[in-house]
């Protein structure tokens, strides 16, 4: 095949574009293949790896992508932020939430201010909030 060394740089750009597409293909092919294993794997060691390897290559493929593209760090960062404000329970957030209303009320007083800071600090309805 003469096609390769006479289009030597549209053959280069053509193979990394399939190479690139493959590579895209197989991990989502591992991707769903390991979601499998999560969902329906009988024993709990296969299911916990299944979901660490998965926490692995999502936070790999974070990292290279934030590297290649610096506008990304800042939604990588706040993707992970969604993700543990979307794993806390209706409590931990509540508690999360007060205990930065606190931090900002905290900062924002003014030297003399006798208002600022008066609030109830044990939260709703008398709760203290243990986080």
């Amino acid at each position: 095949c003469r096609w390769p060394r006479e289009h030597a740089a549209r053959w280069g750009v053509a193979l990394r574009r399939a190479e690139d597409d493959y590579r895209q293909h197989l991990a989502a092919e591992s991707k769903a293949i390991l979601r499998n294993q999560l969902r329906l794997a009988d024993d709990e060691k296969t299911r916990q790896t299944a979901a660490i390897t998965l926490m692995k290559h999502d936070e790999a493929a974070r990292s290279t992508a934030a590297k290649s593209n610096p506008s990304l760090q800042a939604a990588t960062e706040t993707i992970r932020m969604a993700e543990f404000v979307e794993g806390l329970s209706d409590d931990e957030l509540t508690c999360l939430l007060e205990s930065l209303d606190e931090t900002a009320s905290d900062e924002a007083e003014v030297p003399g201010d006798t208002e600022a800071g008066t609030g109830d600090p044990s939260g709703p309805a008398g709760a203290e909030c243990v986080c």
